[in-house]
């Protein structure tokens, strides 16, 4: 059997499952049709129609389109090399008759040979839902109706010819559109058409008014004064404000002058100007004005997890690429009056195991704030359940976000959350509650029931969880692929919605109500709700909940857990400069993003002759957590050659432990040729499927807009693919202490399954993106049939044992010390995690040859896929 799997693994490793350049249906209206090439574009200085028959130059065109939104559609972007404008039947009455010779006229929209105008089209946008959302209206991604909105606009685009016509469509409703539904909607057009790379840059680049204070990084109209008096109580600044003390603990108060706005609950805390470096402004996370926690709260210690931009821009990404709709239906009749093939019509932005993604993500995510919290020397997360919605939160948070992006309206922002809030609302916690119990219920009968009264199973069996997904879809995710949407309901993404509107306080014995009309705080929406440490109190409990599904299905057997012939004989880690083996080292740095489309002279409404330039904004520079580079090596005996895959988790240290579910973090996994005999395999953890550098432009000219003009070096297709989504690789590790915060790492090589999917998967398409965390592509298969987060997904059987206990480490292997006790084909490594002060530079690397790092006789370097 086992060489049957070696030898369909062989077999693959070259198969793709799709192609590895992208194509085109039909005649692109400007060229040859199916044109696939890599080819600097715009070498007069500007982009010239032509453009659209290279891959990059069609990527160039719709991402130009994200670049400054509160600006109108004809304005240069792109580093002055795209300027657009719409044809007599399409244009804006505002749009300047005279068109410049650098600008690329779009064409018109034929229907059955006839023109249709731009009115038309507004109209036909309408009824199919595209304008569901108002401009400015204030609505969650985790929204129906945003998300019937993104839909009903990815749809429309599949009814026209050309590419070209696609952008004449974005082009008209993009001014119509609420900006959010506009960028999201662009975001699924790459992820799911075939003539389009998915090379997508940061959301933190392209809107950094969800994921930056902008409205303290410059102009002389955001300038505030300290709001602080000079009365302390514990440590606490005290401002008095309409009879009402406003409490906030800051360096610098001495220095302080009466405030004159007060933000929310929250005064504006500006004692000190942003800090301007050269041409960087510079954030100081844990300092006035970008503060969002008192010293008092120890939860002000992980804002440099919390508040990076590019793990919030991360999820608020991974969100639209998790829930994108399973089916583009047909909307209006409207494919009727075109002569457009049905099959191209079928295409969907839809990833296999959607909902067990999103399942599996958040519990990774909720692990990762577990072990940030242990580095910091705090208790584990405390749940924020239906007990604790009746009481009253003591400690608000305010993000500090004033978004011009959400709404479109200039100024409104997320507001804080006040101290003292409180969640329960009745019609809310009947709301969430109903759901619980329906939950439970469905555990318990080990079915769900469809919208026709059919039963759906909950079963695993042949090493698969066969119930997961639909249960994970009916309850996170109800409004794409739900069995039973109205039944279900869909409590994940109601939570959203219910704790972004936390802005009743108790007053006394009293509640002051809130209303929508008073805004939303950034828990409302998936570009911003990391930020606030209630989020993870809060998914403590929900996955808490869906934990009792797992808990329902059969404990793993040794049969499921082994993998018989196969040893891990050790397990060792290595970092670059470290003077030990396992011992791993990180420190904060300086990094910058350039915001793109963000001009700090005008960060409202866009008015007046300035604007008329290419939006390149300014370059924020800011501290995040890092750590040197790593790589770990395992030796492994195999009694024969064959195939698995070998899994890596980090888990708290043995005292920290309360069970061997909740607070794991899966770092890597990888498929895993094994040899006859003892070897070595080396493996870099930068390639893991769960982590992405993240695509941002660091200076001007920005690098990624560089790369796609001049056609990445005219033809690397593994940069031009890649999937800008994952957990950033800056913070793959918690960040220790700087005594030394004692983890371990747990490794298994586990058997493929019959028919496993990673022995058809194409792995070299799969390195090019972190598959792990957000799933494959549309249309291709997840490579790993097992259960995600597998074997921590559920309790083992305890090897030679009658009874299994959470807190026994022979339930699933052994240490270095002594692996003959357990599983031999699990292993645990202790390791240290130290933390370097070094919050100005990067550590010094040293280059000395550890003897960990050289290779040793036997020693095999590990398969990259």
């Amino acid at each position: 059997m086992a060489g049957v799997i070696v030898l369909l693994f062989l077999g693959f490793l070259g198969h793709s499952l799709y192609a590895g350049v992208v194509y085109q249906t039909g005649d692109n209206g400007y060229g040859d049709p199916n044109t696939n090439s890599i080819r600097p574009v715009g070498l007069k200085g500007y982009l010239t129609i032509d453009c659209v028959d290279s891959v990059n130059g069609r990527q160039v065109l719709i991402l130009s389109l994200l670049q400054g939104l509160n600006r109108p559609y004809w304005y240069p972007t792109f580093d002055n090399k795209v300027q657009l404008y719409l044809p007599e039947s399409l244009r804006s009455a505002d749009q300047p008759t005279s068109i410049p010779n650098t600008a690329i006229v779009l064409p018109d929209i034929q229907i059955e040979n006839s023109i249709i105008y731009r009115e038309q089209l507004i109209h036909i946008t309408r009824k199919a839902d595209c304008l569901k959302v108002g401009r400015e209206e204030m609505v969650s991604s985790s929204d129906p109706k945003f998300q019937t909105s993104v839909s009903a606009i990815v749809s429309l685009t599949r009814g026209f010819k050309t590419y070209v016509q696609v952008l004449s469509f974005l082009v008209v409703i993009r001014d119509q559109c609420n900006q959010l539904v506009f960028a999201a909607a662009v975001q699924q057009i790459i992820q799911s058409r075939t003539d389009l790379p998915t090379y997508l840059p940061d959301l933190a680049s392209l809107y950094p008014q969800e994921f930056f204070p902008v409205g303290y990084l410059g102009g002389e109209g955001n300038k505030h004064s300290c709001a602080c008096l000079p009365e302390h109580k514990n440590g606490n600044c005290v401002d008095i404000f309409k009879g009402r003390q406003w409490c906030y603990s800051s360096a610098g108060c001495h220095d302080a002058t009466k405030s004159k706005s007060i933000d929310a609950y929250w005064s504006y805390d500006a004692c000190t100007e942003p800090k301007q470096v050269g041409k960087y402004v510079e954030i100081t996370w844990n300092k006035p004005p970008f503060k969002t926690l008192p010293d008092s709260d120890p939860e002000s210690l992980l804002g440099y997890w919390r508040e990076d931009p590019t793990l919030n821009s991360h999820f608020g990404s991974w969100f639209q690429r998790v829930n994108a709709p399973a089916t583009l239906q047909p909307v209006f009749g409207f494919y009727s009056m075109l002569d457009f093939p049905q099959d191209s019509m079928d295409g969907s932005s839809k990833i296999d195991r959607s909902g067990e993604i999103e399942y599996a993500h958040h519990k990774n995510l909720i692990g990762r704030y577990s072990l940030e919290r242990i580095s910091n020397g705090l208790p584990r997360i405390e749940v924020y359940g239906p007990l604790e919605w009746s009481f009253p939160v003591p400690i608000g948070y305010n993000s500090k976000l004033k978004s011009v992006l959400s709404y479109g309206i200039s100024g409104l922002g997320y507001l804080a959350r006040p101290d003292n809030s409180i969640f329960r609302q009745d019609w809310m916690a009947e709301i969430m509650e109903r759901s619980a119990l329906t939950m439970m219920a469905s555990v318990k009968d080990k079915q769900l029931y469809d919208h026709l009264g059919g039963v759906v199973p909950l079963r695993a069996e042949g090493g698969r969880d066969l119930g997961i997904n639909d249960f994970m879809n009916s309850f996170m995710s109800s409004y794409t692929d739900s069995v039973n949407q109205m039944y279900y309901g869909d409590t994940m993404h109601q939570s959203y919605i219910f704790l972004g509107l936390m802005r009743s306080v108790f007053e006394g014995n009293n509640i002051t109500q809130f209303n929508l009309e008073g805004g939303i705080n950034a828990l409302y929406s998936p570009n911003t709700c990391l930020r606030d440490p209630l989020f993870y109190r809060f998914n403590k409990f929900i996955l808490n909940a869906f934990s009792h599904y797992k808990a329902s299905l059969p404990l793993y057997t040794d049969a499921e857990l082994e993998f018989p012939g196969v040893e891990i004989h050790e397990l060792t880690f290595q970092s670059t400069g470290a003077h030990s083996a396992n011992q791993l080292i990180t420190f904060m740095e300086k990094s910058e993003i350039g915001l793109t489309g963000l001009d700090f002279d005008d960060i409202g409404e866009p008015a007046g002759k300035d604007l008329y330039k290419n939006p390149v904004g300014s370059i924020v520079r800011y501290e995040r957590l890092n750590h040197l580079p790593w790589d770990y090596k395992v030796k492994i005996h195999s009694e024969e050659e064959t195939a698995g895959f070998f899994r890596l988790f980090l888990i708290p240290d043995a005292e920290f432990v309360t069970n061997y579910i909740d607070d794991v973090v899966e770092i890597d996994k990888w498929p895993i040729l094994l040899q006859k005999g003892t070897k070595v395999y080396t493996r870099n953890p930068s390639t893991t499927p769960f982590t992405r550098e993240p695509m941002v432009c660091k200076d001007w000219p920005c690098s990624y807009q560089e790369n796609l003009v001049s056609g990445f070096g005219y033809n690397k297709t593994e940069d031009i693919f890649h999937v800008n989504c994952g957990i950033p690789q800056n913070l793959m590790l918690p960040r220790g202490s700087k005594a030394g915060s004692r983890f371990r790492m747990f490794g298994i090589v586990s058997q493929f399954l019959e028919n496993d999917e990673a022995l058809l998967a194409d792995w070299s398409e799969l390195s090019k993106y972190a598959w792990g965390s957000c799933g494959t592509n549309p249309g291709v298969p997840y490579p790993d049939s097992r259960p995600m987060g597998f074997p921590f997904d559920r309790v083992p059987v305890c090897s030679k044992m009658d009874s299994y206990s959470h807190s026994d480490d022979e339930c699933y292997g052994h240490d270095a010390r002594a692996y003959s006790n357990g599983r031999s084909n699990i292993i645990l490594q202790n390791i240290v995690i130290k933390h370097v002060n070094s919050s100005t530079h990067t550590p010094t690397i040293h280059t000395h040859t550890s003897p960990y790092m050289a290779k040793k006789e036997g020693e095999k370097e590990g398969l990259t896929f």
